[in-house]
């Protein structure tokens, strides 16, 4: 798991669709893994990383797996979004 987003910017090709309200409905996943077709079973796959709605990432794999893999995203997002934090409010504090 390498990112989250709630729509594909490249949709919005006219600037008034940029003022319209945010559909937060549609979460997806920037996914990197090994990707193969279910109508060809003999397809080897090929590693790629793609942007995946939630609904697709539940019909190909177990709802506890995809939980932990979230989970642990979610995690290291936190933890870095944390540090980051933490990092801005000690130089503010060392400039004033």
């Amino acid at each position: 798991m390498l990112g989250a987003r709630f729509c594909d910017p490249s949709a919005f090709t006219d600037p008034a669709e940029l003022r319209e309200p945010l559909e937060t409905s549609a979460l997806e996943y920037l996914v990197e893994g090994e990707f193969r077709r279910d109508d060809r079973p003999a397809d080897q796959g090929f590693f790629s990383k793609r942007w995946m709605s939630m609904d697709r990432l539940l019909e190909a794999q177990p709802v506890a797996q995809l939980d932990e893999v979230i989970c642990a995203f979610e995690s290291a997002l936190e933890q870095l979004r944390e540090a980051k934090l933490s990092a801005a409010q000690s130089a503010a504090r060392i400039v004033r």
